[in-house]
């Protein structure tokens, strides 16, 4: 569906005719109408000026679009044109309506069409960290970026979300729209609309409302980094709202308004009916009926300041929150008391006026600091300046976009390489302020691409590629025989520029930058797409002697031949073709004439990141290295006693009191922290949230069935969040043993067969395609149909769960385990791969070689049973790695514990390539060091039995190769070979190698090519001895002085072993090399060849 929706959008894009009166508006996905949004709606059906617009509401599929619609005041529903979304008709309303308004993101296909006016009215002055703010990857930011950029008109309500919308999503310097900064339209509906008539909306719900009475309304928020892994504890928020109601509920109404991530999973909870507020409410609405808010983290607090009533903090949980998400304001800051347990929340409600009166300052700063232009007629202000065309008056215009020169760049898939290195480099050398850097690179699959990502240069602003291409048929067809042929010569002129260039709009935005670059110069594919970026040149990197790479023989064959010669027909689309050094410039111009000119050939050598060389490794311990978020449900063997802490500070400082616990209790785990040499957990008891405890009289609380109903009923399997699928053998009251996780279904069709009620709330039993699939929590299953068995719909599903089956068939493993074991990598390897799930089972795709993480400790979290074969899901740093079979993998000792007075280390492996323990480091031998890729042109073999013949006159002396590659397997054979194979270790990829080379006596480069060796510039950093084989880069970067370092007569066997008895005989001293000089030198290059600042500046 989706890549029809693409498909059809593109097909229709440059044709669709725009009309001029036709407004869209989406809230949420769809899935409400609220917000903004709506009170644009109503002030323009409203407004005799804006009459003659014609209005389209997007609407969720869900079998709940007529509570949606309803959401549209009766007088003016008439107004409105309803199109459900993911349909033809959504793609229609999107591709020619002159305004299109959202108070979110766009779906991943929309790209605005010249002609097009986006608003975008966000959904909240910010509390909790945003964007690049947050402890988030980098991708997880990737369309609220690129929707943000391609709107015309973003709605501020004042200047701290102004400066968060400039910062936290980096529109500073680009950004080509205005922010609009006056308040926000949906206030005007707290402070315009009657207490009566929200009251009686609210009875007419069926909630328990008394208008007499004032009203307590709770809005606990999400707990999750991402929108799609909401972990809001249900069970908990219904326990809470209980609580209020029998200590408030004879002198309050008592209401719950939910995150909207959360709502389908209370809905149907008949404990708390008679309080829990519609998602399809307007929570703006509610507010003017609200006497006392009591809110953990959202931010709707921040709207109810209009209305000078009592706020009340309940932050239960805030020193998680602190490292899930971070908040932008200081708990002093807050306009209300804090409490952090049910007690204390009561007994500040109960002390109401006097315990809020002490916040009064508090809250008119907040006030004066959140809400200055909200007076009732923000919507007018809003809509007359845009849909009028009056003067801005009583709004404040902000256009952050800047004169700066813009680059967007492509710099590789973001892998452990030198050019990755090189790109490193470079955005920790650029003047930001002079030039705008964006970053643009596919999705990052791995744990390695996006900790390499997490390095970039806090001012480089990442892009991602993801989602359908916005190809239409025809130019899906054009663009496989591109990707098979490349582009010959004859068919030149017949390049599609415009498909590729339609896509470049999708994924920037539809950004303008001065140069669009090709950094890595290795992919066809990016190629193509740099080229189709609007930007007034196109450069592209060669870091090689690139025919050289296409000829490349490994296994007897030449794997990046057609590729590489596919890029090569690229070439001719670029204003300028970089090498990275002279001398490569000319081997590159001189092979590749069939593809270059003179004129596009020229150089820019590449920089260095002196101070990531020089500054020691940093393993400094915090307080978050040791916490860690992971929910259990635990129980206690016998009544006991322990020490409660409320939160981390009073557990650091021993400010504890006493909770007694018994077997019957649930205890809800939300978090452990290692303090003191034990660990604790931040637990609820029975879901009233308690503190801090110690975890060693814990242990895992069985799901026990205690009710069931038959039932028949048809649903579809969420994504998110990733729950236990329970086998559950002859109906056993227990459930223990796991049979899968929810997301080896998700997105397919399930039949509930039973529900059951355990003690640890509802789950429903469910089948999959007619086979036994488990039990799992009621909350993952959505959109449910609930029918007879002989009903139509039942055939309806079934053939579609076929369709679904044919297409990405589910495969369930035999059984999941938990494990908490650590490991390494095998030197005998079953298979070199590391997987997206076990094989065989849904979803598994090789994702990785193992052997890149050779010395690697790894955390096994979960031993997963495909037949008889065991896989282990690793994990590194709290992020999951992959799987791999068992059988590739030794059991490890824990990784030892860093004291805070540690702070630096020598990161390498335990053990090297071929299985070997690391022996302890002998400062007194001498230590030769070499570092790169393990290919051919790096002549690690040839290095490896040179440094055999020099062992053999000096013993005491050993041979340390830091890397990995396609030659691993042939060196590990080779060292393994050796008459002494401890002369020589391979370590793999080394993270922070350089206190490890600075450590040796010698630093050895024998390659037989390189483009610019940036080892050799990185080893003369700092201050190492060199020895390098005497080819063209190696001289230039050495000199053919031997400045810097010594040099080979050659780069066979005989030469390396005479350059090494050399150096030690003569007793080379370190170079004196300047990198600052160089740096200076470098980067000025970089500007002049790139960016042309010697003409702009």
């Amino acid at each position: 569906m989706k890549k029809h929706l693409a498909r059809t959008y593109a097909t229709k894009y440059e044709q669709a005719a725009i009309d001029p009166d036709l407004v869209v508006y989406e809230t949420r996905d769809g899935q409400n109408i609220v917000d903004s949004p709506l009170a644009i709606f109503e002030y323009l059906t409203q407004t005799p000026e804006y009459a003659h617009f014609k209005h389209i509401w997007v609407v969720d599929g869900a079998e709940n679009q007529t509570e949606i619609k309803q959401s549209i005041p009766a007088a003016l529903r008439d107004r409105a044109t309803f199109v459900q979304r993911d349909t033809d008709a959504y793609v229609e309303a999107l591709l020619t309506a002159k305004y299109v308004i959202n108070n979110s993101t766009y779906q991943y296909f929309v790209s605005k069409r010249p002609g097009q006016i986006f608003i975008d009215t966000w959904h909240g002055t910010p509390l909790k960290h945003m964007g690049f703010d947050g402890n988030f990857p980098a991708d997880d930011a990737k369309n609220v970026l690129r929707s943000l950029l391609m709107t015309d008109y973003l709605f501020s309500p004042n200047r701290h979300t102004t400066d968060i919308f400039r910062r936290g999503y980096k529109l500073d310097g680009i950004f080509p729209g205005t922010i609009v900064e006056g308040g926000y339209p949906r206030i005007d509906q707290t402070l315009n609309t009657p207490r009566e008539d929200v009251i009686n909306e609210l009875i007419a719900q069926g909630l328990n409302v008394d208008p007499k009475k004032q009203t307590i309304l709770y809005t606990p928020t999400w707990r999750g980094q991402n929108v799609h892994q909401a972990t809001d504890d249900i069970e908990q928020i219904v326990h809470e709202t209980q609580e209020l109601v029998a200590r408030f509920g004879d002198t309050y109404n008592v209401l719950v308004k939910v995150h909207p991530y959360a709502f389908d999973s209370i809905r149907h909870d008949a404990r708390v009916q008679k309080q829990l507020v519609s998602n399809y409410a307007d929570p703006n609405v509610l507010l003017a009926a609200v006497d006392v808010l009591v809110t953990d983290y959202s931010s709707i607090f921040f709207d109810f300041l209009v209305t000078d009533k009592p706020i009340i903090f309940y932050a239960w949980d805030k020193d998680l929150y602190d490292v899930q998400r971070g908040m932008y304001f200081d708990q002093a800051e807050l306009p209300g008391p804090t409490a952090e347990t049910m007690n204390e929340l009561c007994d500040l409600i109960a002390a109401l006026p006097a315990s809020c009166a002490p916040y009064r300052p508090q809250y008119e700063a907040m006030k004066a600091k959140i809400v200055p232009y909200d007076d009732g007629q923000v919507t007018k202000r809003y809509v007359d300046y845009i849909f009028g065309q009056h003067e801005a008056t009583g709004l404040t215009l902000i256009k952050p976009n800047s004169d700066k020169i813009k680059l967007l760049i492509y710099p590789g898939a973001m892998k452990k390489n030198g050019i990755t290195t090189s790109f490193l480099n470079l955005t920790a050398n650029i003047d930001y302020s002079r030039y705008d850097v964006t970053m643009i690179t596919s999705t990052p699959r791995s744990y390695q691409a996006r900790a390499t990502i997490s390095r970039l240069d806090s001012h480089v602003r990442s892009m991602f590629r993801f989602g359908y291409p916005l190809f239409s048929a025809r130019d899906e067809l054009l663009n496989h025989q591109l990707m098979v042929h490349g582009i010959p010569k004859n068919k030149r002129s017949k390049f599609p520029l415009k498909m590729y260039q339609r896509e470049m709009d999708r994924l920037t935005g539809g950004l303008t930058f001065d140069v669009a670059i090709d950094f890595s110069g290795y992919s066809y594919f990016w190629s193509r797409h740099i080229i189709g970026a609007r930007a007034k040149h196109h450069y592209v990197f060669m870091h090689n002697d690139m025919d050289a790479n296409a000829h490349r023989v490994v296994d007897g064959k030449m794997p990046m031949l057609q590729s590489l010669r596919n890029e090569f027909s690229t070439y001719y689309l670029y204003d300028r073709i970089f090498s990275v050094s002279p001398m490569t410039r000319d081997v590159n111009l001189s092979k590749l004439t069939d593809y270059v000119t003179p004129e596009q050939m020229h150089d820019v050598v590449n920089t260095i990141n002196i101070e990531h060389l020089l500054q020691p490794t940093n393993r400094e311990a915090d307080a978050t290295q040791s916490l860690s978020i992971e929910r259990a449900k635990l129980m206690v063997s016998k009544e006991i006693t322990v020490p409660v802490a409320t939160n981390l500070e009073n557990l650091r400082t021993n400010l504890t009191t006493s909770l007694s616990l018994n077997p019957n209790q649930l205890i809800t785990q939300y978090a452990t922290y290692q303090w003191g040499g034990r660990q604790y957990a931040k637990v609820a008891v029975d879901s009233d949230y308690r503190g801090w405890i110690p975890t060693d009289k814990l242990m895992d609380a069985p799901i026990r069935v205690l009710e069931e109903r038959r039932t028949f009923g048809i649903g579809t399997m969420k994504t998110r969040p990733v729950v236990p699928v329970w086998a559950r053998p002859e109906q056993q009251p227990l459930l223990n043993k796991m049979r899968a996780t929810s997301d080896y279904l998700a997105r397919h069709y399930v039949r509930i067969d039973r529900c059951l009620m355990t003690n640890q709330g509802e789950f429903y039993q469910v089948r999959l395609a007619h086979n036994d699939s488990g039990v799992v929590a009621s909350d993952v299953v959505v959109r449910i149909h609930f029918m007879a068995w002989w009903s139509p719909l039942r055939i309806y599903f079934s053939f579609r769960e076929w369709l679904l089956q044919r297409a990405q068939p589910v495969r369930l493993p035999k059984q999941i385990m938990p494990i908490n074991e650590y490991y390494v990598v095998a030197s005998k390897l079953t298979d070199d791969m590391i997987w997206t799930q076990p094989p065989q089972t849904t979803g598994a795709q090789p994702l990785n070689q193992l052997s890149n993480f050779a010395g690697t400790v790894f955390l096994g979290k979960c031993d997963v049973v495909v037949g008889d074969v065991h896989f282990v899901e690793l994990t590194l740093n709290g992020e999951v790695v992959g799987y791999t079979n068992q059988n590739n993998l030794v059991a490890a000792p824990a990784p030892a514990n860093e004291s805070p007075e540690s702070t630096t280390a020598v990161a390498v492996p335990e053990v090297d390539l071929t299985g070997r323990p690391l022996p302890e480091f002998d400062p007194d031998a001498y230590n030769v060091v070499n570092m790169g890729r393990l290919s051919v042109e790096k002549n690690q073999a040839n290095l490896i039995t040179a440094f055999e013949q020099f062992h053999r006159e000096h013993p005491h002396s050993r041979l340390y190769i830091l890397g990995d590659g396609m030659l691993a397997d042939e060196l590990i054979a080779q060292v393994k070979g050796l008459a002494d194979p401890d002369m020589v270790y391979l370590l793999g990829h080394v993270d922070g190698p350089y206190a490890f080379m600075r450590k040796c006596q010698l630093f050895v480069l024998p390659s037989t090519f390189e483009g610019q060796p940036m080892v050799l510039l990185e080893a003369m950093t700092l201050k190492m001895t060199i020895l390098a084989s005497n080819i063209p880069a190696n001289i230039q970067v050495v000199g053919a002085d031997e400045r810097y370092g010594q040099l080979t007569k050659g780069t066979d066997v005989a030469a390396i072993a005479a350059g090494l008895s050399r150096v030690f005989e003569t007793g080379e001293p370190a170079s004196d090399f300047d990198p600052y000089a160089y740096n200076q030198a470098a980067i000025e290059n970089f500007y002049t060849e790139i960016a042309g600042s010697e003409d702009r500046s």
